[in-house]
Parts: structure tokens; C-alpha cells; sequence
């Protein structure tokens, strides 16, 4: 069963956000409220959103044996449940993303089946497993689908996520998978910049992504934004290595240029230091990845077994990303990265914004459009 909408007036006695893995469901609910009481004018505990009721925790937590276990904090029967997820947590940086992913299905299970909520929607940030979502070899499983599924037999409904790595996952799932775009929110702290702007896809994948940010930006800018894209060449032995590939388009056009390079995910940082390195020997004056989910995993040096940072690899490089906090981190962190990430887009008032919109029945596409 699907969440209720509401279009008849904002009563949200019957909403529960559910606090599970990660810190983003403190910071929705406070966006949520802010939403309602702008919209409405009126105090959002009056419309049944007060704390005590609203937002409850689910007690996470790992055995010594690495099983991860659940328990609701509150009673969520028959009402419609809002799970905001996240797969890493800096407050438990030993749980891995297999951990979490097995803690969202015991969440999920906890507050559907054992908690006979009347529906479950989980917002989550970031959706792992996507990039296995077709079998390009043999014997080879489509990991998108195992991990959607599961997802879904767990006990939600519906999912809410950013910028998924594979669109064509949406098909996956027997629910609604609402997939929104963030690119024109970065399009819109980039158009600033004082510098000349070009946008460069970092493969032949990124072409659609790359018009649109072009687009977004020649909007914003009210000047024509050139593009253009590399082919990439990836090994398929090598995890987190990426080869020189030809650029296609106009070397004079990235000349002493900021260059914006949309993606939606920076995992080892490979594809950013060989486009990065490429573009700054054509002249360009910064390189600026832009990236909802920036995993920023380690990778091994093939020849020696040494393990590398990503974050070591992209400041080498002279390589900048702005992101979001889809995947969480410290401010400590943060302070000390703050050469390589240099802004980070906050993905609580856009969940709050989606939330909103899927109680009262509205648009969630027409917000996050990437026209």
C-alpha cells in the first residue's frame, strides 16, 4: 500500500519520519516543518507535526558477530512512514555499506510487517549496487535488481533517491522508484563564476548529462556555454584506473576556462584525475567535478598491493568536486578536504521538498527537472 495524499488540506497526524542509518532525518523533519508553516502560515505542531510523534528513531545497532538488528522506538501503526536512510554513517565508520543495507531491510521490516504501518517510503540519499545492471559477461548477476528487490520485500513501498548511477534500475522494482536530478542545483551555484565556463562530459555515457548542464548553465549565464566530451578508455581487469582517452571538441575552447565536469558519482577518482590531468594540459584554469555521490573509495596499486586514497589521488591532481552529503561526512573532514571538495550541496530540503510533494499528491519530476 502506497502513502495517502492529502490534497484536501496539510494534516500530518498520521506522518512518521523514521530516523534509521546516518544524520540526514533530523535535519528533513526540520525542513518539512519549515515547508509546512511557509505554505500554510501556521504552527506545524497544530497540523501534526510535532517532534514527539513525527520523528522516531530506529535503534540500530551490530552484533559482535557483524548482524546488524533494529527496533522502532515509537508506534507507527497505520500510519504512513517516511524511512530516511543513509548508507554510511561517520558515527559508525566500522559498519560497511553491506551492513547498512542489511540494517535498512531490518528498518523496513520492523516498521511494515511488525510495526503494521500502512505504508513505507524510504528516502535514500544515495542507492547502492547500481552499476551492475545488465550482464555484460556470463554467469554474471544484475545487482541492481537483487539489491531493489530486496529493498522492496523487506517492506517499502515506494523509494526516493538522487541521481541513480543506472536510470534503467527503475524498472527494476514492482513499486514507484522516484529518481530526482540535482544537476540544475549545481548548475545554480556554478553560474557565478566570473571566468569563462565550458562543460566537458569525462565519456560518450555522459553526453546527455553534459548537454544539460551546458544548457542549464547558458540559461543561468545568459551567454552561450560551449561542451565537449572525452573517450574514455577503461580497463575492465583494473578496478580504479582509467586510460587517456581522446578529447572531442575544441582545445582552444578550454584555454584558461573553469571546465565543469557533471557526473553522478566519483568512486576511486580515476576518471577524474586522467580528465583532469588531460584538461589542464589544454590550458584549463580549474577543473571542477560535479558529483551527488562521492564515495571517494580506496584502490591498490596494481604493482606494488599499496592501498591509495582517492582523496590523495584528486588533490595530486589539482582536482575540485562539489557534491552533496548523500554520503555523510564529519566536519572534521570536511575542514581537512576542503581543497578537493569545495562545496557540498545539502540533500535534507530537497527530501523535505520530496516528502511535501508525495504527501499533498504534487509534482516531484517537475522540481527537480533537468530542464
Amino acid at each position: 500500500m502506497g502513502a495517502r495524499y492529502n490534497n484536501n488540506g496539510h494534516d500530518y497526524r498520521d506522518l512518521v519520519i523514521v530516523k534509521s542509518v546516518g544524520p540526514h532525518a533530523e535535519s528533513v523533519y526540520r525542513e518539512l516543518r519549515s515547508i509546512v508553516q511557509k505554505e500554510t502560515g501556521e504552527n506545524p505542531d497544530s497540523l501534526g507535526l510535532d517532534r514527539e510523534s513525527t520523528l522516531i528513531e530506529a535503534n540500530v545497532a551490530r552484533f559482535l558477530n557483524g548482524e546488524m538488528d533494529a527496533e522502532i522506538g515509537g508506534n507507527v501503526r497505520k500510519r504512513d512512514v517516511y524511512v530516511v536512510h543513509s548508507f554510511h554513517d561517520p558515527t559508525h565508520p566500522e559498519w560497511t555499506l553491506n551492513d547498512t543495507l542489511v540494517a535498512l531491510m531490518a528498518v523496513n521490516n520492523a516498521t511494515r510487517v511488525y510495526g503494521v504501518a500502512d505504508s513505507v517510503t524510504d528516502i535514500l540519499p544515495y542507492l547502492p549496487y547500481l552499476r551492475a545492471d545488465r550482464t555484460d559477461f556470463g554467469r554474471k548477476p544484475i545487482t541492481a535488481k537483487l539489491t531493489i528487490r530486496a529493498i522492496e520485500n523487506s517492506g517499502a513501498y515506494e523509494i526516493f533517491t538522487f541521481d541513480m548511477h543506472s536510470r534503467q534500475a527503475q524498472g527494476f522494482g514492482d513499486g514507484p522508484i522516484n529518481n530526482a536530478f540535482l544537476m540544475k542545483f549545481f548548475a545554480e551555484r556554478l553560474s557565478g563564476i566570473q571566468d569563462t565556463v565550458i562543460v566537458v562530459g569525462a565519456d560518450v555515457g555522459s553526453v546527455k548529462l553534459t548537454k544539460a548542464m551546458a544548457r542549464k548553465l547558458s540559461t543561468l549565464r545568459g551567454e552561450d556555454v560551449y561542451f565537449g566530451l572525452f573517450d574514455k578508455d577503461r580497463p575492465t581487469t583494473e578496478k580504479g584506473y582509467v586510460k587517456s582517452g581522446i578529447f572531442i571538441g575544441d582545445k582552444e575552447q578550454v584555454k584558461d576556462a573553469v571546465v565543469v565536469v557533471p557526473d553522478d558519482m566519483i568512486d576511486t577518482g580515476g576518471t577524474n584525475e586522467a580528465v583532469t590531468v588531460a584538461l589542464r594540459d589544454m590550458g584549463a584554469k580549474r577543473v571542477i567535478s560535479t558529483a551527488p555521490h562521492a564515495l571517494l573509495s580506496r584502490y591498490v596499486i596494481k604493482e606494488t598491493g599499496e592501498w591509495k586514497r582517492a582523496e590523495d589521488r584528486l588533490r595530486a591532481c589539482g582536482a575540485e568536486i562539489m557534491t552533496t552529503d548523500s554520503v555523510p561526512r564529519s566536519a572534521e573532514y570536511l575542514n581537512a578536504h576542503s581543497d578537493i571538495i569545495v562545496d557540498v550541496l545539502p540533500v535534507a530540503p530537497l527530501a523535505a521538498q520530496a516528502i511535501y510533494r508525495m504527501r499533498r499528491g504534487g509534482t516531484i519530476r517537475g522540481y527537480f527537472s533537468e530542464k
